[in-house]
Parts: structure tokens; sequence; C-alpha cells
């Protein structure tokens, strides 16, 4: 059965998890939080989901990292499946980000405890 731990959007017993590395573009945030969902600019480097990317959502924050005035290297997600109600987005989710999530192999399903 799929379980997952409280305050975390990783389901454990699910698809594997993988990551990769990718260039974030400068962000005013100090600080971009793990389980942020992130779109693809196009251009090889990625940002936080807005409303003006939101059909570009690819990839999923790893761990926090410091963002700041110039391009910085994030862990991300690349597949898996999380639970939905645990990531942040500074646009709601749209269907179409949710199939596009689903086609880079991000599943998103609602909280299943054990």
């Amino acid at each position: 059965m799929l379980s997952f731990e409280a305050n975390d959007f990783v389901v454990a017993g699910a698809r594997e998890q993988r990551v990769e590395h990718v260039t974030m573009t400068p962000n005013s945030s100090n600080t971009l939080k793990r389980g942020t969902i992130l779109a693809n600019d196009g251009d090889g480097t990625y940002s936080v989901l807005t409303s003006s990317n939101v059909d570009d959502a690819e990839v999923i924050l790893a761990e926090d990292i410091a963002a700041g005035n110039s391009d910085v290297v994030a862990t991300v997600y690349v597949s898996g499946d999380f639970v939905v109600e645990g990531l942040t987005a500074g646009y709601a989710l749209s269907e179409a980000a949710i199939l596009n999530l689903k086609n880079a192999g991000i599943y998103l399903t609602h909280g299943i405890e054990a």
C-alpha cells in the first residue's frame, strides 16, 4: 500500500524518484523550498511555476536552495509519485500543468496513508 510521511510530498513504495541537476534563473526569493514546482523556460533554465509559465511545469525542487540574483544549480525530481498537497507553486496547477508533469514522469496524487 502506498504511504507518505507527514509534512512530506514523496509517495513511498511507488515509482522510483529520479533526480537531476538543472540551472535555475534568478529569483527574488531568498530561499526556495523543497517541493516547489519548476517550469522549463525553454532555454535550458528553469524557474518557479507562475501564471505565465503554468503550462511548462516539468520538475520539482528536491532540496531547499538559496536563490538570488544569479543562476544557481538545483537538484530536482524528474520522475516519481508525489502528494500534490505537499507541493508549492506560484500559481494553481491547471489540468495542462498536471498533464505536462505526468508526461515528464511526475505523477501527482492526493494524500494517501497506510
